[in-house]
């Protein structure tokens, strides 16, 4: 039976790893790595961020980054940090525009409502309904939603055996859907899948608790 329930009574064993991953985030190598996803949206170079923690050696910064990677915090690649979590440096169906200008992926539908507590600032937000494909677009505060998302939901569905890393079934378990009729038509064409779905203030909640004020000032 699918019913539309609250951020409190879906955390799952998947998303309370990502809260219990803060301490993680909130190291100087981390915080060096958002606010440089945060200034430009781009693929972090590893060499770039001895200059941004100083006092720390090259191996002393590539074995954190290495840990970082290990912890499914970040996604490396050829020496390039692709994958930020909430952060995404290539396109994806979830865009946030933020406050000063210029566009940011986000890896998921709950990484997209995490990013305005993250950065303490208005965001828009702009994804796809996941059941007809129609785009939605609404605007998010530091304390929430606005009523230009009235209606949409969020699914918040579980990774299938085998995902072993975040964003391997991201794109396809975190996901807005325009409202609760479309989701429901969705779930019923879709037998056997796994989750649960909130109204879009709660699945906000569970952004905010995995990333509010990680980063507050840095875009």
């Amino acid at each position: 039976m699918l019913e539309i329930t609250t951020a409190e009574r879906i955390i799952d064993t998947e998303l309370e790893r990502q809260v219990g991953r803060r301490a993680a985030r909130e190291t100087p190598v981390m915080q060096a790595i958002y606010r440089a996803f945060a200034a430009r949206g781009e693929p972090v170079l590893v060499e770039d961020l001895l200059a941004a923690v100083p006092g720390m050696s090259r191996d002393e910064v590539a074995s954190r980054v290495a840990a970082l990677d290990e912890d499914d915090v970040i996604q490396t690649i050829d020496g390039r940090v692709e994958i930020a979590y909430p952060f995404a440096a290539r396109p994806t169906p979830f865009i946030v525009r933020l406050a000063a200008g210029g566009e940011r992926y986000a890896c998921c539908a709950i990484d997209a409502l995490g990013m305005a507590p993250m950065l303490g600032q208005r965001v828009e937000i702009v994804g796809p309904c996941y059941h007809c494909g129609a785009p939605l677009a609404f605007a998010a505060t530091p304390d929430g939603p606005d009523p230009s998302g009235e209606g949409v939901i969020v699914w918040v569905g579980r990774r299938g055996e085998g995902e072993g890393r975040a964003l391997t079934g991201h794109w396809t378990t975190l996901n807005f859907f325009r409202s609760e009729e479309h989701l429901r038509a969705w779930w019923e064409a879709t037998p056997g899948v796994e989750g649960a779905a909130v109204p879009l203030v709660e699945g906000f909640k569970l952004g905010k608790r995995i990333f509010g004020d990680l980063l507050v000032g840095g875009a």
